[in-house]
């Protein structure tokens, strides 16, 4: 009898142990199948915040700390163009914003299409991104919080003068749209712009943002990037009855597919770990 019990015990930890490995495989499996989608008729709207230059002070803090500017908001510029030379041997082809939204109303993206988009544009996108982008001669598109540019201390953020923002534009390679003008602060887990639009008080701000994005820099005024990706559909009525906004750009790790909501457009915020988990494994680069 207690030879089978112990038989008994052995099989039922045997079948737990495999239970165990099972389900641990089966969840894995389900992390290596998500995906970003839109593989036959897409584009990646690829997001950037800032652009650090790769030191060995960089390398120490990261390695010793969990900060979200660190490792989900920012990357090297040493990260950045093994981004961009993986792009280019996919034979991506790199579009302006004009062009994102001609061939989204259109229907049909190009094959392996890629958006290159920055929001805030800090000093660091003009100081570590902008020389790459020349270097391999790749187009992109700055979101601007207009009542800041040039501010020397913009939540802790040197951001770009307009003098940077102009030669950027005048490269041929660089256009801007609206980032909000003073709306780029978070309240209770939801930012001002939402805040905002919940009292019906964004005109304002919009207008001005989108005024100085078309006067001073000739971009594109039918533009948002919501901060921190924010918004509703309050917001949203607002902006197409009240504004001149007719696109709003979320962030979302999903490609864009021509159905995608013009107000609900998704950006995939790059850091190194999503360009590898994420941006490397589209099957839209491989789809004939």
């Amino acid at each position: 009898m207690s030879i089978i019990k112990l038989s008994l015990k052995w099989s039922m930890l045997i079948a737990l142990i495999l239970f165990m490995f099972i389900s641990s495989d089966q969840s894995v499996l389900a992390k290596k199948q998500k995906t970003l989608g839109g593989e036959k008729n897409g584009c990646l709207a690829l997001n950037y915040h800032r652009v650090r230059e790769d030191t060995w002070i960089d390398k120490l803090l990261s390695a010793f700390s969990n900060s979200k500017e660190l490792k989900i908001y920012s990357v090297t510029d040493t990260q950045f163009e093994s981004h961009i030379k993986w792009l280019k041997g996919k034979n991506a082809q790199f579009l302006s914003l004009d062009e994102f939204i001609h061939y989204k109303e259109k229907g049909k993206f190009p094959k392996n299409c890629v958006w290159l988009n920055f929001d805030d544009m800090d000093q660091s996108i003009y100081e570590n991104a902008f020389p790459i982008m020349k270097k391999y001669d790749v187009q992109g598109t700055g979101f601007v919080i207009t009542d800041h540019v040039g501010d020397p201390d913009f939540h802790n953020i040197r951001m770009s003068p307009k003098k940077e923002l102009l030669k950027m534009k005048n490269s041929g390679l660089w256009d801007f749209a609206s980032h909000t003008h003073d709306m780029h602060t978070m309240k209770k887990d939801k930012s001002k712009l939402v805040l905002y639009a919940e009292k019906g008080n964004i005109k304002q701000d919009i207008d001005k943002s989108t005024d100085y994005i078309k006067d001073e820099l000739d971009g594109n005024e039918q533009a948002i990037a919501y901060p921190y990706g924010q918004a509703n559909d309050k917001l949203i009525k607002q902006l197409d009855n009240d504004t001149s906004i007719k696109y709003g750009f979320t962030l979302e790790e999903k490609a864009v597919v021509p159905d995608s909501d013009n107000f609900y457009i998704p950006r995939v915020m790059v850091s190194d770990d999503a360009f590898n988990k994420l941006v490397k494994k589209w099957e839209g680069f491989n789809h004939e």
